[in-house]
């Protein structure tokens, strides 16, 4: 089941959230039995994007920040495993024209190590080969786009 609203609010400041949860039918579907959690599916998730876009000349000053949240979850390795709940933030700054743009963007601004997932030996599963993946550190960059 996924919720969606958009706010659009005058000029092209907006926002955006997106709102989604597992529910019972999908879990009966699956063959889950009652008080089993379903794993790597977290029951709730919610991303939203605050935009802002301010002409300047005949460029547009776009500033544009993302969030994205998933409930904590369960997994399996040699254990079932609870997985914590995690919450993401990302920034993006730049120009914006019909031909070309360019963006200083920053992911994880908050340089969160958060667990995605255990990961399983397919030949061998016991306690002390049980190992975690996280999620991508702070990374800032720049994008440009040209088009033609």
């Amino acid at each position: 089941m996924t919720f969606e609203v958009t706010w659009l609010e005058m000029l092209d400041h907006g926002i955006h959230a997106v709102l989604g949860s597992t529910g019972e039918r999908e879990l009966a579907a699956a063959g889950i039995v009652d008080g089993q959690p379903l794993l790597n599916a977290p029951h709730w998730t919610a991303n939203s994007v605050l935009r802002f876009e301010q002409p300047v000349g005949d460029r547009n000053l776009v500033f544009q920040l993302r969030n994205a949240y998933a409930s904590s979850s369960y997994d399996l390795s040699y254990q079932i495993n609870q997985l914590p709940s995690r919450d993401t933030m990302g920034l993006r700054v730049g120009l914006d024209t019909k031909h070309w743009s360019a963006y200083l963007f920053a992911d994880n601004v908050l340089n969160q190590h958060q667990r995605l997932e255990n990961i399983n030996l397919l030949s061998y599963t016991a306690p002390p080969y049980n190992r975690v993946a996280t999620n991508q550190p702070l990374t800032v960059g720049l994008t440009v786009e040209v088009g033609f």
